[in-house]
């Protein structure tokens, strides 16, 4: 790393930027929204798989063994 006078002085001005800061919020929030999205889905799909399994499990006819 170099810490050069100049070098630090760039680093502290990147550190109080606005636009990285919006920049990396922005990126931040959209990764939260596609990560809530997919457990959504996630928790969807197994519900509709469990519907399935248990709907035909009901339609299905009865074993009666005598």
């Amino acid at each position: 790393m170099n810490y050069g006078k100049y070098e630090t002085e760039r680093r502290l001005k990147s550190l109080h930027s606005k636009s990285a800061k919006y920049t990396s919020k922005l990126f931040l929030n959209i990764f939260k929204a596609l990560f809530v999205l997919f457990l959504f889905c996630v928790v969807v799909g197994a519900s509709i798989g469990f519907g399935m399994v248990k709907g035909i499990i009901d339609n299905a006819p009865t074993v009666d063994i005598l």
